[in-house]
């Protein structure tokens, strides 16, 4: 059986998004907002900015799916500080059949993740320095 190819969907490559995949959110998680009308004017210039950023369409669908009755379970506290911390970690020649290592790295800003990646090194490294550089 062959398989049909779409018009250049074939040579399409993945992109990270600001949102884990299986993340569900509900209007009964945090305290409903005030003024939701801040919210609901942000959500429409992101639904727009997907046009020109479709990395992010993603993220926006499912914050667009509670923007009728926005909760404070998508703000960040306001305790927290904007400080940007960076982790990153690689082990050396973790995988016993290619002998290649795996890199991983998370950012917060404040207390909230932010990003993270955990990732096959595409080349062999010699040392644990080298793995990690």
């Amino acid at each position: 059986m062959d398989v049909i190819e779409l018009p250049r969907l074939t040579d399409t490559k993945t992109a990270d998004t600001p949102l884990e995949s299986n993340a569900q959110y509900s209007p009964s998680e945090g305290v409903p907002l005030t003024d939701p009308t801040l919210c609901r004017t942000i959500v429409g210039c992101l639904v727009y900015l997907t046009i020109t950023r479709p990395d992010i369409a993603y993220a926006i669908h499912i914050v667009s799916q509670i923007v009728s009755a926005p909760t404070t379970s998508l703000l960040f506290p306001s305790t927290s500080s904007l400080v940007l911390r960076a982790y990153s970690d690689a082990d050396w020649a973790s995988n016993p059949i290619d002998r290649k290592s795996t890199t991983g790295f998370c950012i917060f800003l404040g207390d909230s993740l932010i990003t993270w990646k955990s990732k096959k090194q595409t080349v062999v490294s010699r040392s644990s320095t080298e793995a990690e550089y």
